[in-house]
C-alpha cells in the first residue's frame, strides 16, 4: 500500500492510493461509521501512521474498502 501526504483547505492530510486515486483517510472512515479518537489521530499523522504497522495497514485498508474518498 502506498501512502500520500497532502494538504486539504491548509491542514495537512494522510492518504492511501487507491489505483489512480487518493483516499483521504480520516474522510473515508467517517463517511464509513464512526471513528474513535484513536484511529482518527493515527490516520491523521504520518509518523505515528507508520509507527503503528499492521495496525495502520488495516485503517488504510478499511478506508479503502468503504468506497468513500
Amino acid at each position: 500500500m502506498r501512502l500520500a501526504r497532502y494538504e486539504r483547505e491548509g491542514t495537512a492530510r494522510l492518504a492511501a492510493l487507491d489505483g489512480d486515486e487518493l483516499v483521504d483517510l480520516v474522510r473515508a472512515l467517517e463517511a464509513g461509521g464512526s471513528l474513535s479518537e484513536a484511529e482518527r489521530a493515527l490516520a491523521s499523522d504520518a509518523t505515528a501512521f507508520i509507527a503503528s504497522g499492521a495496525a495502520g495497514r488495516e485503517l488504510a485498508a478499511r478506508a479503502v474498502a468503504s468506497g468513500a474518498g
